[in-house]
Parts: C-alpha cells; sequence; structure tokens
C-alpha cells in the first residue's frame, strides 16, 4: 500500500539547487567532512579559520527497522526500533517506487526564510564550492552527497515554535545584523510511494550499499539524514540542556578553499570570530541550539545524474 515518504534533514549541511534544470538532480546536500581524528576523548581535533576549536561530528542516516525489507520476522521488534548506518565518505541517492503521483521537485517559497545562505553570513566571502558537487571524487573537507531529484522541499515546524537566531556582520558588511527564523529540520516530502530504497556509494567509486524499505498499511516511511555533534549524536533528551551559540556552523567555512580560507585567517578577521548563529533571542518550544540549522549555498549548474539508481 503506498504512502507517504519523508527524509528530514538536520545538523551541518548545505542545500545546493542545480541551475541546470535539464538534469535530473536538482539540487545536492553537502556535509562538510567533521570527523575528526583520534579515540572517543578527542572531540576537537581540527581548528576553524579564526583559530576555535571545532567539535567532531558524524553523519549518518536513521529509519525504522519494521520498515526494512531484509528482516522477514518482524513480530520480535518493538514499534520503536531503529537501525542506524553510518554514511561518511558515500554519495546517497534514493530510488522511489511510486503510484500515481509523479512528485516533481519543489522547493515551498518560505523555505530559504528559515534558513541561512552564505552570501547572507559571508558576503563577499562565500564560494560556490564547485568541487563539493563535482561528479569526480570531492575534496577531503567533504563528508558526504546527498543527491535530490524529486519531491517537495519544505519546513514542516510551525513558525510559532521556531527561534530567531542573530547573525553578526563581521563578514557581510551590512548593518545591523542579520535577524532570522530557522528551522532546525528540512523535509523532503514525497506522496503515494510504496517502497524507497537507499543506495549510498563511496566518493571514490565502488559498489554501492543499497537498504530497502517498504511501507506498512499507511504508515510514513520517515527516514533521517543527521550531521551532528560527537557528543549526543543520537540527541537523547537531557534536562536542562543550555541553548548554545551555534559554534558548529564553523564547519561550513571549512569548504571554502584553502586561499579564502587563509585570507581570512591572516587578514581579514584579525582577531574576530567567524560569525555564526548566536543564541536565540527566543527560545522556541522544538529543542533549538540543540540541533544546528542547515544552511543554503550559490546555486550553481552541475551534472550528477550518473550516480541515481537505474
Amino acid at each position: 500500500m503506498a504512502s507517504r515518504v519523508r527524509i528530514i534533514f538536520t545538523g551541518v549541511s548545505m542545500f545546493i539547487v542545480n541551475e541546470d534544470t535539464s538534469k535530473q538532480v536538482k539540487a545536492c546536500v553537502i556535509m562538510p567532512d567533521a570527523e575528526g581524528t583520534g579515540d572517543k576523548q578527542v572531540l576537537l581535533s581540527k581548528k576553524a579559520p579564526d583559530g576555535t576549536f571545532l567539535r567532531r561530528h558524524r553523519a549518518f542516516v536513521r529509519f525504522n527497522l519494521l520498515q526494512l525489507e531484509r528482516i522477514a520476522n518482524k513480530t520480535d521488534l518493538p514499534v520503536d526500533a531503529e537501525g542506524l548506518w553510518y554514511v561518511e565518505g558515500k554519495r546517497i541517492a534514493f530510488k522511489f517506487t511510486e503510484a500515481g503521483v509523479a512528485n516533481p521537485f519543489r522547493i515551498d517559497p518560505a523555505l530559504p526564510n528559515n534558513l541561512l545562505s552564505m552570501p547572507e553570513i559571508a558576503g563577499s566571502y562565500a564560494d560556490k564550492f564547485p568541487d563539493v558537487v563535482s561528479p569526480t571524487p570531492p575534496p577531503k573537507t567533504l563528508a558526504s552527497q546527498v543527491l535530490v531529484n524529486k519531491g517537495l522541499l519544505k519546513n514542516e515546524i510551525p513558525i510559532a515554535d521556531l527561534s530567531t537566531w542573530v547573525v553578526p556582520p563581521t563578514l557581510n558588511g551590512t548593518m545591523p545584523p542579520v535577524r532570522k527564523i530557522l528551522t532546525h529540520l528540512v523535509t523532503l516530502e514525497l506522496l503515494d510511494i510504496s517502497a524507497v530504497e537507499i543506495v549510498a556509494t563511496p566518493l571514490t567509486g565502488g559498489t554501492p550499499e543499497i537498504v530497502k524499505l517498504q511501507t506498512i498499511g499507511t504508515e510514513d516511511v520517515n527516514i533521517t539524514i543527521s550531521h551532528l555533534c560527537h557528543e549526543n549524536p543520537l540527541r537523547w533528551l537531557a534536562k536542562d540542556a543550555p541553548i548554545n551559540d551555534d559554534e558548529d556552523f564553523k564547519w561550513h567555512y571549512m569548504l571554502l578553499s584553502p586561499t579564502v580560507r587563509t585570507q581570512l585567517e591572516t587578514s581579514v578577521l584579525q582577531g574576530l570570530p567567524l560569525p555564526i548563529p548566536l543564541r536565540p533571542l527566543n527560545v522556541g518550544t522544538a529543542g533549538q541550539g540543540v540541533n544546528c540549522p542547515p544552511s543554503i549555498g550559490l546555486s550553481r549548474p552541475f551534472d550528477l545524474d550518473m550516480f541515481l539508481p537505474a
């Protein structure tokens, strides 16, 4: 039986829209390589251009094990059993079994109002990052690509439950600082789907790994693609969790070309911190300040169609 598929993105990630409308891949979601090095005690392993340490992150996919096709007997599984799949170094694409709905790619016009763009925060230092959407092996600064060719991209969280973040004008040259209501979840929604395959191929080439999920009655298929802090990547609930500035946004600056990163470090910042989304002025009920809001990059033409499943 067909139902709705929701692919939910959260954490340090950037949406890049394809300007070449003739291509099947309409957008690419990229995640910086933030895995770091060392054992579990080493949480801080790299430095941003402003000299501050960056916290280690992990990129992974979560899904309901009751919907996993390869498990034949699911009678002993609890209803909330989840599968977890780490996807660093992978290019992720989807194959949908559709019924009567075409699900063309669309972006909700309101979504950009709830995502920070690199020009907003970095001004003329924003970069199109052409190599991170290249079909050849991307740079080592990239952890994963996710290819989007169908569905509606949107923010599902009510605006009343979100918070207004403040971004200092350190690089964009504007006054006053940017104030923007940001979402920490972006959903890709497809309707009338009976099955979906998640296909993960190494960025350097090789045999793909495939996870197939099937619908159960009219229940949604929910797939979460996360790039979250190593300290609590599964987002376990905690009492009195502090609402912090989004220091992890600095991972986006690691995608800049080495020349721009060096320029920021040696002659532009001059001791100033990199601009990041600062602690919300009003704290909504959606747990913001804990999840890192995704961002949207500069659009550009690219061709990743060869990586879509047949």
